[in-house]
């Protein structure tokens, strides 16, 4: 199986000169790269917009992005595959009150009964990632999208394939992140209880583990370790491949650079 692996396009009026410039080249190496060898799916690992401020921001780069790539390598839309990025969220602000309280949270416990329970507040901390959630339930409607997690049961070459794209940008906010984001545990067991006795496991996550807050990201740490067999994720516009063993548990694990803007010393390209 060969995967295409994207990252951090920020489309919308910031970078779209700098897109519509780079796209042509860009789908002229991808095809060549698939007449190589055939592309069978494509994986989009966060920032597919520069702001999610309108729905119709996701609708114009499924047009003019999405769309182009699938017809280029001819694979069907539904193994185009995204998970959500920091700026796939819209800029509203968070009530106060509702980060005070989430920011209190200092145990896994607390962190899974706060989205167990699914109330107002939880709700009020989701807000900004509307606009993303409907698009992404429009987009596979065939699939299970849940608010904080997408799973995705695919069979590619006679292989049952496990993808689940995990919600890391739920707790991002404009500034520093690193440390300071949240993926419940339960919301991993739920994802994994429900994609059973794939041949491969992978995970799309925007942001790497490191980000999340040290009580959160052990655990997750070790789960996802276990778990999958492939961790995608970007966020850094670095290209970086790691393999990582934990007694006879292994897991690959890809970071890709940005797909056009690149910009601050970003890499540009994708793997």
């Amino acid at each position: 199986m060969r995967i295409l692996h994207l990252s951090d396009l920020h489309y919308g009026e910031k970078y779209k000169t700098k897109i519509e410039r780079m796209f042509p080249p860009f789908l002229d190496k991808i095809r060549i790269i698939n007449q190589e060898k055939k592309i069978d799916l494509v994986v989009f690992t966060g920032d597919l917009v520069w702001s999610g401020n309108k729905i119709d921001s996701f609708q114009k780069v499924k047009k003019k992005f999405i769309a182009p790539i699938l017809k280029e390598i001819s694979i069907e839309e539904n193994n185009f595959i995204i998970c959500p990025g920091n700026h796939d969220m819209s800029e509203r602000k968070e009530l106060p009150a509702i980060t005070e309280y989430i920011n209190k949270f200092s145990t896994n416990d607390e962190l899974d009964k706060f989205v167990t329970k699914r109330d107002q507040q939880f709700d009020l901390s989701y807000e900004k990632s509307n606009h993303y959630y409907n698009f992404v339930n429009s987009y596979y409607p065939n699939d299970n999208i849940d608010k904080l997690y997408h799973t995705f049961q695919r069979k590619i070459k006679d292989k049952k394939i496990g993808i689940v794209s995990f919600h890391t940008p739920w707790r991002s906010f404009v500034g520093e992140q690193s440390e300071q984001l949240l993926l419940p545990l339960k919301i991993i067991h739920d994802a994994i209880y429900s994609i059973p006795m794939k041949d491969l496991y992978i995970s799309l996550m925007h942001h790497p583990v490191d980000d999340l807050k040290k009580f959160n990201s052990y655990e997750v740490e070790d789960i996802i370790y276990e778990k999958f067999h492939i961790v995608f994720s970007g966020h850094y516009h670095k290209k970086k491949q790691t393999v990582i063993f934990t007694s006879d548990i292994g897991i690959l694990s890809i970071s890709s650079m940005s797909s056009m803007s690149g910009n601050d010393k970003s890499s540009i390209g994708f793997q």
